[in-house]
């Protein structure tokens, strides 16, 4: 036992100079390896940054749309609710012939097995 609580206390005696050893006080050493705050930019650079950041904008938008962006697939073309009835009758109509012919159940949709 004594043998156990000697060793706790030697541990804890070496632990704790090492602990203050390797503690941050974050300040910079002599050498200086801080790096320098930058300046503060004033309200007149920021417009202009603003505006150029602006201007480049556009200009890649009225160039043209890449395939590379999704995002820049661009607006879905609008259907009529005529086309949207139809085409669900069309759907309805071949998952009721896979239906029929045993292909899916009857729970399932279409496009599963």
């Amino acid at each position: 036992m004594k043998n156990r609580t000697l060793q706790a206390c030697i541990v804890a005696a070496l632990a704790v100079p090492a602990v203050v050893a390797f503690a941050q006080t974050g300040e910079a050493d002599a050498s200086g390896c801080r790096a320098t705050p930058s300046k503060s930019t004033t309200a007149q650079e920021r417009a202009d940054a603003r505006a150029a950041r602006t201007a480049e904008g556009t200009t890649v938008a009225r160039a043209g749309k890449t395939d590379d962006d999704p995002c820049a697939m661009g607006a879905a073309r609008s259907v009529s609710r005529e086309e949207r009835k139809e085409a669900a009758k069309e759907r309805k109509a071949e998952a009721s012939d896979a239906v029929r012919k045993g292909e899916i159940s009857s729970g399932d949709s279409a496009g599963t097995k």
